[in-house]
């Protein structure tokens, strides 16, 4: 802005803002919907197979990014040890039973269970 054309602006700023007269209003961005997640854990001969779906309320469907995680009682915390978008395989090690769970990283849309898979 050049300086003979501030004090123009500046006055016109002070003016509409003295009589309340909005210059623009904003809309609010259309919220997106809430859409959900659904895993699902299917073992098979040494393997856990997973799935994942996403449904939104507009009817809108897609594959949801997932990982398979089991829970080492050793160190008290969960590994990941698969990982895919829409599908993951994890081809399990030995045949202890583990508790293994499948989401796509918001914990409460989870589906998990105890399998020995190896």
């Amino acid at each position: 802005m050049s300086r003979t054309t501030r004090p123009a602006a500046l006055a016109a700023a002070l003016v509409l803002a003295a009589t309340g007269v909005a210059v623009a209003v904003a809309s609010p961005a259309q919220a997106r919907p809430y859409c959900s997640s659904t895993f699902s854990i299917t073992p098979a001969s040494g393997t856990l197979h997973v799935d994942s779906q996403t449904t939104c309320p507009n009817g809108e469907e897609d594959t949801a990014y997932v990982r398979i995680q089991r829970w080492d009682p050793a160190n008290g915390g969960w590994t990941v040890v698969a990982s895919g978008y829409g599908t993951a395989d994890y081809t399990c090690s030995g045949g202890a039973t583990y508790l293994y769970a499948a989401h796509g990283g918001y914990w409460a849309e989870r589906a998990q269970g105890y399998y020995s898979c190896g």
